[in-house]
């Protein structure tokens, strides 16, 4: 009994553990990897206290193991907290929602042929908030925003991840490939998709943007939304092969001498205090 009453406890002190340490690295950006001797000891402790064995091998290991997984799960849940921070829900789901519409309305309205006051340093290729926006279209967007029904805004939510030049480009290159598979002749795009100051729409052949911009406006409501549907698929895929690649990055990244020294010191702590080596008063 004194095994299961000191694993039960020590499971659920190191998960604790494993959630500060998760919180620290996602709340302030920051490789809290000290927090592992806390976690070890404190699982060796709590463990030791429990079971009032002295000089218990069994008692010891578990500690150790125990503190060790919950080291590794605070790791894993930092990366995953920062990952679900960046997929956005409530007030922040709203707020970026609007940010793609305020986008999307900047974007046709240059489509339009029509005059943007910009703040200063930036475009549209480089504003990523709705303070790099033209401030009069913000102010605009926000009278419509406001008097949209509950379910209208819903929708936006919906599809915030949908920025129309985003897609318009990509139906785009549809119709180049399209084109080229017939055999007609197209001028190529005039700058490339590596060229990170060019404008989206100079990405992709004229003709074929404009053919893209004619269409779009000859699809009634429905056909509309299910292209931003089909779009918002690719969209969400694309998010969660970028999701992938940073939590792969993140753990590739491995740790440096520092870190395993604080993980030897959780370890021996842990060890330690379980077996009431350290301690221990009696």
């Amino acid at each position: 009994m004194d095994y299961i009453r000191a694993g039960v406890v020590g499971v659920i002190v190191g998960l604790l553990g494993a959630g500060v340490w998760a919180f620290v690295a996602w709340q302030f950006d920051l490789r809290a990897t000290i927090i592992a001797i806390g976690i070890g000891g404190a699982v060796g402790h709590s463990m030791g206290f429990i079971s009032c064995r002295y000089a218990d091998l069994g008692i010891g290991a578990m500690a150790m193991l125990i503190a060790m997984g919950s080291i590794a799960i605070g790791n894993v849940a930092a990366v995953e907290l920062y990952i679900q921070d960046t997929s956005l829900r409530g007030e922040a789901a709203e707020e970026y929602a609007f940010f793609t519409f305020a986008d999307n309305e900047a974007f046709w309205a240059l489509t339009r042929g029509e005059t943007l006051d910009w703040p200063e340093g930036h475009n549209y290729m480089n504003a990523y908030s709705t303070d790099h926006l033209p401030q009069d279209l913000v102010r605009k967007c926000a009278e419509r925003w406001n008097d949209m029904t509950q379910a209208e805004l819903r929708e936006l939510v919906r599809l915030a991840p949908v920025h129309d030049a985003w897609m318009i480009a990509a139906r785009a290159e549809e119709i180049a490939e399209s084109w080229r598979a017939q055999g007609h002749r197209i001028e190529p795009a005039i700058a490339s998709k590596d060229d990170e100051e060019a404008m989206i729409w100079d990405t992709v052949p004229a003709e074929a943007w404009q053919a893209a911009i004619d269409e779009w406006h000859s699809l009634d409501d429905e056909r509309k939304l299910a292209r931003k549907d089909r779009h918002l698929r690719e969209a969400r895929r694309s998010i969660r092969n970028a999701q992938s690649e940073f939590r792969d990055e993140v753990f590739e990244q491995g740790f440096d001498g520092f870190d395993y020294l604080c993980f030897a010191f959780a370890s021996i702590w842990a060890f330690g205090a379980g077996m009431g080596l350290i301690g221990n008063d009696d």
